[in-house]
């Protein structure tokens, strides 16, 4: 994943473009009888939707038109697995960019009576990267001198394990450090996060497979409940360390808080989002609309839009950026490193299944 973007998906796109080449309206092109609609994962939306609308005004125009709405990965999950109710879901999307591609992982035959063939594609090209980070006020980031010392996952495990918490660190008044994120059943970070606290703890790496069978061990089950005896969810800025992605802590830093956020990003590597462009045509799908979302691929896939993203603090690469990955915004302007252990649906099932047994910690 360290490669330029446009590089990584060049070898990717014939998966989805099929040999598909939609030409100017007015050519002969076979238009959608309907609009294209595509479902992002809200942290991308905005910026699809901004760039679906350049592209209707541009190559698309007279030809495609587009719609674009916000839905969380897990829903969409939960709708085709389902065999996509629509009473229930609304129309079936042709297009899904969810943040990461650990979601189609979770994609299970459809229902008996539903929709058999829902999903064209499990792997599709990634449009942007955001790596996994750990977000909190500078000055909790100096007192535990993460920003001259990056800490690994261990590191960040025996802070949030530490009896006296930050009165430890001459700051009794920030109480125990404590670990905020979302469910990790509907969060991409928080769900990165358990996946690289457990395969840090057995040394794993990028090209590592964790399976299912090693979350049941004594020893990942007592560091998930270490875990969830410090995590919960609260306001940012409250003093507590985020399990955020980058792209969030820019647009919370965007928003001009009263205590503004900054990117701790781990030494041994981290998780990275990678949105992919996934298709979810049923067999038989018309193809204009099959050319329509192919030809909405290569537009996100060209350099100006991928510019574009990059402004609005989606990484193009794994490698070295620049603005708006600056200090300033609470980022790092150099490269990372992707962590991320191979896991398969059993495996991120059963990562949820133990932390929901868990028991939540009283606030």
């Amino acid at each position: 994943m360290a490669v330029p973007l446009v590089t990584a998906l060049a070898a990717l796109s014939a998966l989805l473009v099929g040999g598909l080449r939609p030409g100017p309206a007015g050519m002969g092109t076979a238009c959608p009888a309907e609009q294209l609609l595509v479902v992002a994962a809200p942290d991308i939306v905005d910026a699809v939707s901004a760039l679906a609308s350049r592209y209707t005004d541009g190559p698309g125009r007279g030809c495609t038109a587009i719609r674009v709405q916000a839905r969380e990965p897990a829903t969409v999950v939960e709708a085709l697995n389902g065999g996509w109710d629509s009473a229930r879901y609304g129309p079936r999307p042709d297009v899904w960019i969810p943040d990461s591609s650990l979601w189609p992982r979770l994609l299970g035959a459809a229902r008996p009576g539903g929709e058999a063939g829902a999903v064209t594609a499990r792997t599709g090209p990634p449009l942007a990267y955001s790596p996994l980070v750990l977000a909190l006020p500078a000055p909790m980031a100096n007192a535990l001198h993460w920003a001259e010392r990056p800490p690994t996952w261990a590191d960040i495990l025996r802070a949030l394990s530490a009896e006296q918490g930050w009165a430890a660190l001459g700051h009794p008044g920030w109480g125990p450090v404590r670990l905020e994120m979302a469910d990790p059943a509907r969060s991409t970070p928080a769900l990165q996060a358990l996946i690289a606290w457990t395969g840090a703890a057995r040394g794993l790496g990028q090209e590592d497979y964790l399976p299912a069978t090693a979350v049941d061990q004594p020893s990942v089950v007592g560091l998930l409940r270490k875990l969830r005896s410090r995590a919960g969810q609260a306001q940012a800025g409250s003093g507590a360390v985020f399990v955020m992605s980058e792209q969030e802590v820019w647009r919370y830093n965007q928003g001009q808080p009263a205590v503004p956020l900054t990117a701790v990003y781990p030494a041994d590597g981290t998780p990275v989002s990678d949105y992919p462009y996934l298709l979810l045509h049923p067999a038989g799908t018309a193809a204009g609309r099959r050319a329509a979302a192919a030809g909405l691929l290569r537009f996100l896939r060209e350099p100006d839009s991928q510019t574009w993203l990059v402004s609005q603090a989606f990484r193009s690469g794994l490698g070295a950026e620049g603005a708006p990955f600056v200090p300033a915004n609470g980022l790092r302007a150099d490269g990372v490193t992707d962590l991320l252990p191979a896991t398969g649906a059993t495996t991120l099932r059963r990562l949820t299944q133990v932390w929901d047994s868990l028991p939540v910690p009283a606030r």
